[in-house]
């Protein structure tokens, strides 16, 4: 399966994870099984946060409210890798 993501937009992520380099930095992908046309950095609550992630749950709520009320769908979430390998996991 291949998921196309705009320059833009992975230049975006590089930059988040760029900010903290040393932490899990996530958030969540929003778009279309074949593109991902729109991303939202959220909190990584996680109490490890150089090797875990864990999405902030009020945001995910409040994006799944979002795509109640018609905004655009999740499609799934992403989370910069500190210390391991730079590959979707």
């Amino acid at each position: 399966m291949i998921v196309r993501i705009s320059s833009k937009l992975h230049m975006l992520l590089r930059a988040l994870a760029a900010r903290r380099p040393d932490e899990e930095v996530c958030g969540l992908l929003f778009g279309t099984a074949d593109e991902i046309t729109g991303i939202e950095q959220t909190d990584n609550i996680s109490s490890s946060l150089n090797d875990s992630f864990e999405i902030d749950p009020t945001k995910l709520i409040a994006a799944h409210r979002r795509v109640r009320a018609g905004g655009p769908t999740i499609i799934g979430c992403f989370h910069s890798h500190p210390g391991g390998r730079p590959t979707p996991s």
